[in-house]
């Protein structure tokens, strides 16, 4: 991998000297920087639930990627890249819209049946580390299940 000159990596990809798994290493590149970037900046809120958040959205990120690159290879094995992409979207928009009101009934239901004296503003707890986990995995399991139904070719009826 190049991790520096910009233009040879220009050039490999200009030239179409990249294979298939070479471009996948860099994605998943990409997805470990931003799934662990905002973590970076956390100082005094650190705490044993992020570290813990930090290690899962690295596998996940990792084990998601190759597992819906792994299904492409089976059916057609091309176009990965914009396979993942483009279904990523609607299905990230899907899960937002599908998780966000249900994190934020039961993150009201923690607030109301917690004692005041508990500062709730700024607690992480595993609750929320599990509620990540199932966002990740739901996301890379329905692009991997898009992936498939895309990559394997239709029957056609021979008569």
């Amino acid at each position: 991998m190049i991790f520096w000159n910009v233009g040879k990596l220009a050039e490999q990809i200009k030239q179409g000297d990249l294979s298939s798994k070479q471009k996948v290493k860099y994605l998943i590149v990409v997805f470990v920087f931003l799934g662990i970037t905002p973590y970076a900046y956390l100082g005094e809120a650190y705490s044993s639930a992020y570290g813990l958040e930090v290690l899962v959205v690295l596998f996940a990120t990792i084990w998601g990627i190759l597992y819906c690159h792994e299904a492409n290879e089976e059916g057609d094995g091309k176009d990965f890249f914009e396979r993942f992409i483009c279904i990523g979207v609607p299905v990230g928009v899907r899960i937002m819209v599908f998780s966000l009101p249900f994190y934020l009934i039961l993150s009201s239901l923690f607030a109301f049946f917690t004692p005041i004296e508990y500062d709730t503003a700024f607690q992480y707890d595993y609750g929320d580390v599990l509620f990540t986990v199932i966002i990740e995995v739901v996301f890379y399991l329905q692009v991997r299940k898009w992936i498939c139904f895309i990559s394997t070719p239709q029957k056609t009826n021979v008569e």
